[in-house]
C-alpha cells in the first residue's frame, strides 16, 4: 500500500511563497555571520550592517531557487545511511543548531551550549522516526570537534 498526502493546495503554496517573498524584502532576515551578509550583499540584498538584517529582493530569491538542484543526497558518515531527497519517507529531522534555547531546568532563554545539542541528540537517537540530524557547532564546542556528532557513538541501523 502506498500512502500519498498533500498538506497544502497549490493556492496555499503560492500564497505562502508570495508572503515569504514579501517578508524577505520588507522585514528581512537577521544574520549573525558577516560572511553570510557579504554573500547576500553581492547577490543583491540590502544589508543593514548595524542590525545584521538582510532584505532580500524577489529576483535574488528566484535566482537562488533556479540554481538549486531538484534532488540530492544527504551524505551520512556511514554511506549506508545516505538519504536521498526528495523522499517518500516521512520521518523527523533534528536541527541541533539553535542560537538560543529555553533552558528546561530554569525556563530561562539563553544562548545554546554544546551540552544542549548533545542532550537533544541523545533523545533524538532513541526516536524510531528519527531520520536526519543537521548538527551545528556552538560557541563552546570543544576544540577539535567540528560538530556535536563528534561526541557520540556511530548511529545504529534502524
Amino acid at each position: 500500500m502506498v500512502l500519498s498526502t498533500q498538506l497544502l493546495s497549490e493556492e496555499e503554496r503560492a500564497r505562502i511563497h508570495k508572503e515569504s517573498l514579501r517578508i524577505l524584502l520588507k522585514v528581512g532576515v537577521k544574520f549573525h555571520s558577516p560572511k553570510a551578509l557579504n554573500v547576500l550583499k553581492h547577490s543583491g540584498a540590502k544589508i543593514d550592517a548595524d542590525s545584521g538584517i538582510a532584505k532580500i529582493p524577489e529576483d535574488t530569491v528566484n535566482a537562488a531557487l533556479d540554481s538549486t538542484p531538484r534532488s540530492f543526497v544527504l551524505g551520512a558518515r556511514n554511506p549506508e545511511f545516505d538519504f536521498q531527497l526528495p523522499s517518500s519517507f516521512s520521518g523527523c529531522n533534528l536541527d541541533a543548531g539553535g542560537i538560543y534555547c529555553i533552558d528546561f531546568r530554569t525556563g530561562e532563554r539563553r544562548v545554546s551550549l554544546y551540552k544542549d545539542n548533545v542532550d537533544a541528540l541523545k533523545i533524538f537517537e532513541e526516536m524510531s522516526l528519527g531520520t536526519i540530524v543537521w548538527p551545528c557547532s556552538t560557541d563552546d564546542t570543544p576544540y577539535g570537534l567540528s560538530t556535536v556528532l563528534g561526541s557520540i557513538e556511530t548511529p545504529r541501523p534502524r
